[in-house]
């Protein structure tokens, strides 16, 4: 994600220093400032805006190595039971539903995968816990609140 090293506070907004890839127009960010989502710039083009073709690259591949299951079935007297195990493994794949429930904050339900990932000490926030103010436009709370943040705002 974007650190505070990508960007200049100037006229109360943040401007993104020289040579950092600039991805507002892929991003569909609301905010656009440290702690957004960064990408990584691959056309040699001369700038340093992230295009919607020009930076597009494969990142993965869905085709497993493996594909497997297992069914298992037990009956005693009047009591039954079954079991069916599947797994995929080896395919690199974007997973959009660990990002779209990844969102949340401390007071929203959550997946158990995420409960400690995206909790207030790893997460990169724009409301200071303490007070509830909204801190983007302070620099000097926005680094204090988010010295340790290890993921980016979603």
């Amino acid at each position: 994600f974007y650190t505070f090293d990508d960007f200049t506070f100037t006229n109360n907004q943040w401007v993104l220093n020289a040579g950092v890839p600039d991805n507002r127009a892929v991003s569909g960010a609301s905010f656009f400032g440290p702690g957004a989502i960064k990408y990584k710039k691959i056309a040699d083009d001369g700038t340093n805006v992230i295009g919607l073709e020009s930076d597009k690259t494969i990142i993965g591949d869905a085709n497993p190595i493996h594909i497997g299951g297992l069914n298992l079935n037990f009956r005693y007297k009047q009591f039954d039971m079954g079991t069916f195990f599947n797994w995929v493994y080896g395919n690199d794949i974007y997973n959009a539903n660990k990002v779209a429930f990844s969102i949340g904050y401390d007071s929203s339900n959550k997946y158990r995968n995420v409960l400690n990932r995206m909790n207030s000490e790893n997460r990169f926030m724009y409301i200071d816990p303490a007070t509830g103010d909204n801190i983007r436009l302070d620099p000097a709370r926005l680094q204090a609140v988010n010295q340790d943040a290890t993921i980016y705002s979603p």
